[in-house]
């Protein structure tokens, strides 16, 4: 872990698959604590946040949709 981002949070939107995913375990790896945004999939996003936890880090699971502005 480079610690880069060490007492950081990120917000990852799509994190549950893709893209997204990867820079969440990403930012994870580097010491960030990340929420784990996702719309559909909870299974998935459990998934990231316990490799999260596997490589040292701290995520947690958030269930948005930002198609809806409320």
């Amino acid at each position: 872990m480079l610690d880069r981002f060490t007492g950081k949070t990120a917000v990852v939107t799509g994190a549950s698959s893709g893209m997204g995913r990867a820079v969440a375990l990403a930012l994870g790896r580097e010491g960030a604590n990340v929420a784990v945004g996702f719309c559909r999939g909870e299974d998935r996003a459990l998934e990231v946040v316990k490799e999260i936890a596997d490589g040292g880090g701290k995520g947690i699971p958030w269930q948005v949709d930002l198609r809806d502005s409320a």
